[in-house]
């Protein structure tokens, strides 16, 4: 029993570790559809309009998400999150002022 115990104790402590272990994407120039396709999470997309943006990225990230978002950065899209899917939608056009 006791051995059973501490099996238990080491596979819910190793649960954390599997979570937060570090992301890395290492993509030169590829498009940006299909590095997405590569985190390993559920997003929906227009394929077309992410494929007209390619993406070179080196790096390291504390997670999935954080990966997306970056990827993203500079560009006319933002994330909503329903569920466990990433939702991509363009970004509204900025809003101008009106002379006085």
């Amino acid at each position: 029993m006791k051995k059973a115990g501490i099996v238990v104790l080491l596979l819910l402590s190793a649960v954390p570790a599997v979570f937060s272990q570090a992301f890395r994407l290492d993509v030169e120039n590829k498009p940006l559809s299909r590095v997405l396709d590569t985190l390993g999470v559920e997003i929906s997309f227009d394929e077309r309009a992410l494929s007209a943006y390619s993406v070179s990225v080196p790096e390291s990230f504390e997670s999935r998400e954080e990966a997306l978002l970056r990827l993203l950065e500079n560009k006319p899209f933002h994330v909503e999150k329903t569920g466990n899917v990433y939702v991509i939608v363009p970004a509204a056009p900025p809003r101008h002022q009106r002379g006085l």
